[in-house]
């Protein structure tokens, strides 16, 4: 690799983070791999739009994009992507400080693996030089897990390897894969969609890969609240009706109902706001059949394998 800019948009998401873009800039500014960065602000209300203008000055491959309303994580990339022409996308928080040389390797492997699909970075929480991700860890029943989840960054080893899906706080994607589906699913809204993101680009038939790396630091506090597990579990449903064939769905349901049974055994010892969160969810679920049935077409169109491959 040479050590100019690569083909390859940086697109940085922020919402209220006037503190933390800043460091995430100029991190990035200080690595020649980025062609070209978007800083994108999800309708901060802390100020984080009064300093786009100054980031962007900092660098000329920087550029900002500021939206209305509040988009979610992967409507924000959403924004930027009609104007990407690169073969790369790289999705970074605004709350990460990507150490020099994180993103090439990650561009490397995918020009030497046409049939991986997208890569995840060495990410750790900041200030511990523990993992916060190598990957992500995605269950039969949607249920996802940052990999190495607090684990020392030796146990992600040194060499690439297949993993079921990409973390969303930093990662690398074809370009042409994002723009096959018309961008990142984004129905969501918030949370859950990485793993909806890596499962439909397994059912395209391509693999997903851990590339170890200079660590990108994540400013990570591990939080549950009754918002968080409302949308989480709502988008896990929602991803598994759409995702997967009825008859897949069939073979899981005795693991399916296990997992619910658990699900209501952990709300319940976190509380009513818990419960009451799990059981709108399901009432969220049946609203959005339609939005459920458009996606389901969606990817009924980009299925290159079964569900059992």
């Amino acid at each position: 690799m040479t050590g100019g800019p690569l083909d390859v948009t940086v697109i940085v998401v922020g919402f209220n983070d006037r503190d933390s873009l800043p460091g995430c800039i100029g991190a990035l500014a200080s690595d020649p791999a980025p062609g070209r960065i978007v800083v994108v602000d999800n309708a901060s209300t802390d100020g984080t739009g009064e300093i786009l203008g100054d980031l962007a000055s900092t660098d000329p491959r920087v550029e900002s994009i500021s939206n209305d309303e509040n988009l979610g994580y992967a409507g924000a990339v959403n924004t930027a992507l009609p104007t990407i022409t690169s073969e790369y996308v790289a999705v970074l928080n605004a709350d990460t400080a990507p150490s020099a040389g994180w993103l090439a390797p990650q561009i490397e492997y995918l020009k030497d693996h046409a049939d991986v699909g997208a890569t995840s970075p060495t990410v750790t929480v900041k200030d511990s030089g523990l993992l916060n991700a190598a990957g992500l860890d995605i269950h039969l029943t949607g249920l996802a897990f940052n990999r190495l989840l607090h684990r020392s960054v030796a146990e992600a080893g040194t060499t690439p390897v297949e993993v079921p899906g990409i973390q969303g706080t930093a990662f690398v994607v074809r370009r042409d894969l994002l723009e096959a589906g018309g961008g990142w699913y984004s129905k969501g809204f918030l949370y859950h969609e990485d793993a909806e993101l890596s499962w439909t680009l397994r059912l395209m038939g391509y693999r997903i890969a851990f590339v170890p790396t200079p660590p990108v630091e994540h400013g990570y506090v591990l939080t549950m609240s009754p918002e968080k597990l409302f949308l989480l579990e709502r988008n896990r449903w929602e991803m598994l009706l759409a995702n997967t064939e009825s008859g897949t769905r069939w073979k899981l349901a005795p693991l399916l109902l296990w997992t619910e049974i658990m699900m209501w055994g952990y709300c319940a010892l976190r509380g009513s706001a818990m419960l009451a969160a799990k059981w709108r969810s399901y009432g969220s679920v049946r609203q959005r059949r339609r939005v459920i049935a458009a996606r389901r077409t969606v990817i009924d169109g980009l299925r290159q394998v079964s569900d059992g491959e």
